[in-house]
């Protein structure tokens, strides 16, 4: 197999948490299969050309840190080259995915780690084809190297992940007392960038800052714990020691650290929707929380929430039992028995055809001009929402990356105003994350 060669591009800029950490792991087992090449590239000016020299016959490409550039480039350079595209995230990205779609090709590879993905997916074009192939894990890896010990004096329920809003730690936060109560000496260990989304612990974003403004007004400071942005081997020997771990985010397509908690042998307890349906076995691996309709907005239940986890904190015996199925259960993900479906498509398909330059044809134009692609219902929302705008892909093309300047947007200018602005923004963003949500959501 190693006569198939996967390229990928290396952003200098790269800031996403979720991207760096798991493509990194992707790659490195992906290639026990193919052989694969890095492509250092300048997101303002990057060349895909390169890819002939190098003799890559698929081309990872990555929505958070280069856009739709990479797609649009493929077709100004007149490149032959099929994409990989994993679709890790459609809610937060379908901006992004509403401008790709009539640039993908039938050579193209679509992956959806999750049944709900691909759903999402399917719900803003039906015209194509996309393979569900879930997330994977070294598990062998992970397992050798960590120790999971069931007496202790503490009891410690952990969240690694992403701190941004969505991810409503707040609501774990809130659940604290409570639990405290009941049970006894409980800590809440969040393990993550202290920056929220970005690959570093400095600057502080405003979100976490609120959080530590709740945690001192709750009187927890000595019982939640930031723990900061951990990788490798050093964030499971944390998650080992938890007895539970728990994510209260509504919007969850396949979580990544839902499967690493399981390889490290520990039970979850998430919310009941997206793709943690296709991850928990209810009251085998962990437990699904219900969720209820909060001024027309999903929200996980929280007294739910607080009795499964006294439960499970109260109830050695159960625990254990949980704990020895997580551990089981996340055999399923090794890469091992995922990563060869992949390469089964790889090899399927025909790396010769010749595919006819568009740009031409398509530099004039906007994402309405190729409505036909998309599901009615769809194109219904994006008007609602005012998003379609008047870029053509000429002027998409000329655009520099969306994140590569993030430290001068985000966090280098000061004042009131900047602050406002930005919080304004934010506001923005969630209104019409909820509003997409519902849209996408399956009706009961």
């Amino acid at each position: 197999m190693k006569n198939i060669t996967v390229g990928y591009l290396e952003n200098k800029s790269e800031v996403f948490i979720s991207n760096i950490i798991y493509n990194k792991n992707f790659l490195e087992m992906l290639s026990n299969y193919v052989r694969v090449v890095k492509m250092t590239v300048d997101p303002r000016s990057f060349d895909l050309k390169k890819l002939k020299i190098l003799d890559v016959d698929y081309l990872l490409v990555d929505i958070k840190n280069f856009g739709p550039k990479q797609f649009i480039l493929r077709e100004k350079q007149k490149i032959n080259t099929p994409f990989i595209l994993i679709l890790h995230s459609v809610i937060s990205w379908y901006w992004e995915l509403s401008y790709i779609v009539p640039l993908i090709r039938k050579t193209d590879i679509i992956i959806a780690p999750s049944e709900y993905a691909e759903e999402l997916f399917l719900k803003i074009t039906n015209k194509i084809k996309v393979h569900v192939i879930p997330n994977s894990l070294d598990i062998a890896k992970i397992q050798k190297n960590i120790f999971c010990e069931f007496q202790k004096k503490k009891r410690y329920i952990s969240y690694m992940g992403r701190l941004t809003k969505e991810k409503n730690i707040g609501v774990l936060i809130d659940c604290m007392p409570e639990i405290i109560a009941k049970v006894g000496n409980v800590h809440l260990n969040i393990i993550g960038p202290l920056s929220g989304d970005y690959i570093t612990d400095y600057p502080k974003s405003l979100y976490v800052g609120q959080l530590q403004k709740k945690i001192k007004k709750l009187k927890l400071t000595n019982n939640v714990h930031f723990i900061g942005l951990k990788s490798g081997l050093e964030k499971y020997e944390i998650l080992s020691q938890s007895d539970l771990f728990i994510t209260a985010s509504v919007e969850e397509t396949f979580g990544i650290a839902n499967m690493e908690a399981l390889a490290c042998g520990v039970p979850i307890i998430a919310a009941d929707c997206g793709g943690n349906k296709e991850l928990i076995i209810d009251g085998k691996n962990g437990y699904l929380v219900k969720c209820d309709n909060d001024k027309g907005k999903r929200a996980i239940n929280i007294k739910h929430l607080i009795s499964l986890i006294v439960k499970i904190l109260r109830n050695k015996k159960l625990n254990k039992g949980l704990k020895e199925n997580a551990r089981k259960v996340a055999w399923r993900y090794d890469y091992h028995k995922v990563l060869p479906r992949l390469v089964g498509l790889l090899k399927k398909r025909s790396l010769n055809i010749k595919v006819k330059n568009r740009w031409n044809s398509i530099r004039n134009k906007r994402v309405i001009d190729f409505n036909h692609l998309f599901n009615r219902d769809f194109l219904f929302f994006l008007y609602y929402r005012d998003r379609f705008g008047p870029e053509t892909y000429a002027s998409l093309c000329r655009k520099q990356a969306k994140w590569v300047d993030f430290k001068n947007k985000d966090y280098s200018a000061s004042g009131k105003t900047i602050k406002k602005k930005r919080t304004r923004n934010k506001e923005i963003s969630d209104k019409i994350r909820h509003v997409f949500l519902n849209f996408l959501s399956p009706k009961a």
